[in-house]
């Protein structure tokens, strides 16, 4: 009963939603999903996260910028104690999200962490 309890207390605690879990995640195990992210360290997903100087709100716009020149559209960042959030969506045809991008810059490091999904449901085949 007491181990009920204490899981219990534990699950009520706040979750914050940040975007660092998010930007940490791993990407699908079904290899045909395109997704690249600097924390999954399989082969073929993983990309180097990079380095930024300056200011950490600089560096925010300045992805955002970047993204938009590509034809991403940037939600309006997130940011707690731990961090910010940039979420950016690529579309596709008709406007649909196809890829959905979240770039998390720590509010301790200058090192950008980020991962990048094919969301359309469009399978890669290899080719």
């Amino acid at each position: 009963a007491w181990l009920g309890t204490a899981w219990l207390l534990h699950a009520a605690q706040p979750v914050v939603a940040d975007g660092f879990d998010e930007a940490l995640a791993l990407c699908p195990a079904d290899k045909r999903v395109t997704c690249v992210s600097s924390y999954d360290a399989s082969p073929g997903r993983f990309a180097e996260p990079w380095e930024y100087d300056g200011d950490r709100a600089d560096a925010v716009r300045r992805v955002a910028a970047a993204a938009a020149r590509f034809g991403g559209e940037a939600a309006p960042e997130e940011a707690s104690a731990r961090g910010t959030a940039l979420r950016v969506r690529f579309p596709g045809k008709g406007g649909a999200t196809r890829d959905q991008a979240i770039f998390w810059f720590p509010s301790d490091d200058a090192l950008v962490q980020f991962r990048s999904e094919r969301v359309d449901g469009a399978l890669w085949d290899g080719a």
